[in-house]
């Protein structure tokens, strides 16, 4: 097998995304969205993402959720992450989410997004801590998470209901490298 080499890409909000450009990435992803959650009925029609684009705009202006697109070097959408952030002020974690695009996974996209977005988390957010999931069985998704640094903590089970089965996932947690416990409290 020969692996690629990742070309260089961009983090970009995603609400600075075209329209098109993210509602064609949705429905070629259809299948990765639906193997992690049970659907809706319309969620992957125009009006729904429309709504998450325009969602995106909001939670971001409320510093409560941060979605930023992986863009290639020629503009093509690969992927997206998003960063969901505890409401509890001295907490300063974020659930961390990523979606590459099946083409490109396999190859390192994943990997280095994750790091990239890690990085902007606690370097210009200001987190403290990001928390990950991903299903037990998802091996390339664990894989990621452990390439990346993040330790498993725990097995929450029967967590998620996928088309009416309950799953179990591992979860996740990283640390920001650049912070003590003394100066978290000292910032307050």
């Amino acid at each position: 097998m020969v692996r690629l080499q990742t070309k260089p890409f961009y983090l970009i909000p995603l609400h600075d995304v075209p329209f098109d450009t993210f509602f064609k990435f949705i429905t070629e992803n259809r299948h990765l969205f639906e193997a992690n959650h049970t659907c809706v009925p319309g969620e992957y029609e125009e009006p729904a993402v429309k709504a998450a684009l325009l969602n995106s705009v909001i939670d971001a202006d409320r510093k409560l959720a941060y979605r930023y697109a992986v863009i290639l070097e020629n503009r093509r959408m690969i992927g997206f992450i998003r960063l969901i952030s505890f409401v509890s002020l001295h907490q300063r974690s974020a659930d961390v989410r990523i979606t590459i695009d099946y083409r490109y996974q396999n190859v390192g996209y994943g990997t280095k997004a994750l790091k990239r977005a890690a990085q902007f988390a606690f370097n210009e957010l200001g987190f403290r801590k990001l928390t990950a999931t991903a299903l037990t069985t998802n091996t390339p998704a664990n894989q990621t998470l452990l390439k990346c640094n993040f330790n498993m903590v725990g097995i929450m089970t029967h967590h998620v209901n996928i088309e009416g089965t309950w799953r179990d996932v591992n979860l996740y947690e990283l640390l920001n490298p650049n912070n003590t416990n003394e100066e978290l409290w000292t910032q307050y």
